[in-house]
């Protein structure tokens, strides 16, 4: 059987037919496998993109959760010193407060008496002794000057001494312990009572040189008298 031209030219148009169908019958389970894969892929990424989310989320709400438990910690920190800090200054004002007041037991040292007690007595002892000797006029006029002159010195460290005391007994003067009050109430008292002991020593000494000179003019009054003389 001899094969025309025609005969070929259909025979090689359903090979190349069969061909073209068996070539695309390949390209389309392949390019369906690979879609099929390139599906299953899509979703498993997606998958773990919604995993990583996920789990992004959680930290993120752990990383919110610690943030507000440091924020109520730093809070309950911050609001805790504030207390503290308050409540150590109202110890400090009290404290200081009561530095400032005077305690019942302290305005009742009966050393405070005596210092005024001794103030009073140095003024009687000098102005005694000031009026003595005007009254006798045994001694000159720049010894009664001195003696005056001493005397005003004398007043004004007795007026120092007293308002030194004023402010140790006195609320809201100074502030002191009462420790401190007590020490500074013995020392004025031992200061005045130095004063007072420094006007009975001077006075004793000006009537001494006064008595001396009267006894001078009674002497010289006897031995005038003895002997006659002018």
């Amino acid at each position: 059987m001899k094969w025309t031209k025609c005969d070929n030219y259909m025979g090689y148009l359903k090979i190349s037919q069969m061909k073209k169908a068996v070539f695309l019958a390949f390209i389309n389970l392949t390019a369906g496998g690979a879609f099929a894969q390139g599906i299953g892929s899509f979703f498993s990424q997606q998958q773990s993109k919604v995993k990583i989310m996920l789990q992004q989320i959680a930290d993120y709400e752990i990383a919110l959760h610690e943030l507000k438990n440091g924020y109520t910690t730093t809070q309950n920190g911050l609001n805790t010193i504030h207390t503290l800090k308050s409540g150590t200054y109202s110890l400090h004002t009290n404290y200081f407060t009561s530095l400032s007041t005077v305690a019942p037991s302290i305005k009742s040292n009966p050393k405070i008496r005596g210092i005024a007690n001794l103030e009073q007595q140095v003024e009687n002892t000098f102005d005694a002794a000031i009026s003595w000797q005007k009254d006798k006029a045994l001694l000159s006029k720049d010894e009664l000057q001195y003696m005056q002159l001493v005397y005003s010195h004398l007043l004004e460290d007795c007026a120092k001494l007293i308002d030194e005391l004023s402010l140790v007994v006195s609320d809201g003067k100074t502030q002191m312990s009462d420790q401190a009050r007590i020490r500074e109430i013995d020392k004025l008292y031992a200061d005045m009572q130095e004063k007072y002991a420094f006007a009975r020593s001077f006075t004793d000494n000006a009537y001494e040189l006064a008595n001396d000179r009267q006894s001078g003019k009674d002497t010289r009054a006897i031995l005038k008298k003895l002997y006659d003389l002018n």
